[in-house]
């Protein structure tokens, strides 16, 4: 029995399945890059929220005070203070702003990447299809040439038939 032909396209087709297979831990570090972006845009939002409350409490406890009687140096502290929390809060809004941004570019990556993974994919399909095709038209032929012999065969035990 014949040896059976090996696929031609073989190695593209490994070739095309390694790319995609690379293509597909690129996307999956792209959304554990997302994943922590998205963490560290909480914290930065949670850090903005900690600083307008600790804003509120240092106000109110200045209002409180003020309403006791307080001396004008506490006074310039206590506003001293919340300016001072302020331009923190304002740093941190930035530091806020500035995540949302690198969030963004994590989505459009992954956008990339899965594009990316997409036609890597379609690409080893297409030679896996080839290879299908291929692999029917090899059993064909290998089915016409066993039906060619066994034709053969019986031809032959027919004449040997005939003559005797």
């Amino acid at each position: 029995m014949p040896q059976p032909e090996k696929y031609n396209l073989q190695r593209l087709l490994e070739m095309r399945e390694r790319a995609r297979d690379e293509a597909a831990l690129y996307l999956a570090e792209c959304r554990r890059l997302l994943n922590l972006a998205e963490i560290e845009l909480r914290s930065r939002k949670k850090a903005v929220e900690n600083c307008r409350q600790q804003q509120q409490s240092a106000q109110a406890q200045m209002i409180e005070k003020s309403g006791g009687g307080i001396k004008s140096g506490e006074i310039v502290r206590y506003r001293q203070h919340l300016a001072a929390l302020r331009g923190e809060e304002m740093k941190l809004r930035a530091a806020v702003e500035e995540q949302k941004r690198v969030v963004e570019r994590a989505q459009l990556t992954i956008e990339k990447a899965l594009d990316e993974l997409d036609e890597k994919a379609k690409e080893v399909k297409v030679i896996e299809k080839h290879r299908e095709n291929w692999r029917l038209k090899q059993k064909t032929e290998a089915a016409q040439r066993e039906t060619k012999s066994n034709d053969e065969i019986s031809s032959i035990l027919h004449e040997r038939q005939k003559f005797e």
